[in-house]
């Protein structure tokens, strides 16, 4: 195995580091999952507002948009295809932190860059910046060593994976 170069840098590692990883995934991915089955409730509603936002196609993106949330809530907390499922949301997450900025006239929404506080608080809909900025670090860094993924790949006898 090659040893990383002084320039490549390492994800980070260590026993905090994952127990951190696992909090996150637990309580973001979690709050996603709650989230996404609330909408599948009402995604006849939820489609509404996906056609509000220009989508073509509104129906598909909507459901697509509501397993991601889901589905990928649930990907995410347990640690399986996680860093595939964090980066599915990242974007889901995207969209909605549009949404919330430019196409609803978010009061913040000329501003927002220069104050990140506005843009992450979970008052009016902001909640979605902090899905945003978990789901991106989960995507970069994994999901850490705490994962249903790298229990399947040790029973069948795969040895380390990169999650």
């Amino acid at each position: 195995m090659m040893e990383p170069t002084s320039n490549e840098k390492k994800a980070p590692a260590g026993p905090w580091v994952d127990i951190a990883l696992l909090v996150v995934r637990i309580v973001f991915g979690g709050s996603l999952a709650i989230i996404g089955f609330e909408k599948l409730n009402s995604v006849e509603d939820f489609t509404g507002v996906v056609s509000s936002l220009g989508f073509p196609l509104p129906t598909l993106f909507a459901w697509l948009a509501v397993l991601s949330e889901a589905g990928g809530g649930i990907c995410i907390a347990i640690g399986f295809m996680t860093r595939l499922s964090a980066l599915a949301t990242t974007a889901v997450m995207a969209v909605a932190c549009y949404a919330h900025i430019s196409v609803w006239g978010h009061p913040h929404a000329t501003i927002w860059a220069l104050d990140l506080a506005k843009f992450l608080t979970l008052s009016g809909g902001m909640g979605a910046g902090w899905f945003l900025v978990a789901f991106l670090a989960i995507a970069s860094f994994g999901g850490g060593s705490y994962v249903v993924d790298q229990t399947l790949f040790d029973s069948l006898g795969g040895g380390k994976k990169d999650n």
